[in-house]
């Protein structure tokens, strides 16, 4: 799950991905490689602008008898509503519920100010169960703003070592 390669600018696999929205990578502002992405929701009405952006990527994850879990990495506009998450797929597309584990780390290690003097962003860490048995995954963003910039976005599977 993303475990092939190191790509700072994943972003870019979304981009123009869902006509009724507006996404553009853009070099300024930017946390991390070369990109972030922009994504612009003009249309939304102005209460619960939720949409949804899912990435063309599916994991076939068989996890066995052991339990799996996804931890998803980000960086956001500080204050935005926008996550970064995985779904199931198998039957239907389903979310799975993710623990917010930013509460338990040091308030300082949940912000990142870019080296360019890009401004300051949230770093989110979503850890979500998947269970046992074979998954159909995919990633997906959400948020809640009508213009938001996510950045950095990355998918780790863990699994026991056995």
């Amino acid at each position: 799950m993303g475990l092939e390669k190191t790509d700072l600018d994943y972003e870019n696999y979304v981009t123009g991905l869902k006509e009724s929205i507006e996404t553009y990578t853009i070099e300024n502002p930017k946390a991390v490689g070369h990109t972030s992405l922009f994504i612009n929701n003009p249309g939304s009405p102005s209460t619960s602008p939720t949409i949804f952006i899912v990435f063309p990527q599916a994991y076939d994850i068989d996890m066995g008898g052991n339990e799996g879990l996804i931890l998803n990495l980000f960086l956001k506009a500080s204050q935005h509503k926008t996550l970064f998450r995985t779904i199931m797929v198998n039957n239907d597309a389903s979310r799975i519920p993710s623990a917010y584990l930013n509460p338990y780390l040091n308030p300082e290690h949940s912000y990142f100010i870019g080296g360019r003097g890009d401004g300051e962003w949230e770093i989110v860490n979503l850890l979500s169960s998947i269970g046992t048995g074979r998954k159909i995954l995919r990633k997906i963003i959400e948020t809640a703003e009508k213009k938001t910039l996510i950045d950095g976005v990355q998918s780790y599977l863990v699994k026991p070592i056995n």
